[in-house]
């Protein structure tokens, strides 16, 4: 119980999941309804229904969240790939600016 509860607390405080972020499970999309202090409910998006998901099972989900792009990126290099050193150069310019 103990170990539940925290699992639960940290889910509840992290910012890993939010209210109303879009995600997919499994591949299907899904809208985050209410994260809870023991459970997290999703809404469906293909199915229009809602899933409940106790905190503590949310590690045995494959769960992917899209990020925001830093910036126009749409690649970004290694160090030492080419093209590397033109991108830092490029960045610095936008920073000075």
């Amino acid at each position: 119980v103990i170990h539940k509860a925290v699992e639960g607390l940290m889910i509840f405080i992290g910012h890993d999941f939010d209210n109303d972020d879009m995600l997919y499970i499994s591949g299907r999309a899904a809208r985050i309804v209410r994260v809870g202090f023991f459970r997290t409910v999703f809404y469906m998006v293909d199915r229009d229904t809602k899933m409940v998901v106790p905190n503590d099972r949310l590690k045995t989900l494959t769960i992917e969240k899209r990020l925001n792009r830093n910036g126009s990126l749409a690649y970004l290099f290694k160090g030492g790939e080419e093209g590397y050193e033109k991108q830092q150069k490029k960045d610095e310019a936008k920073k000075e600016y």
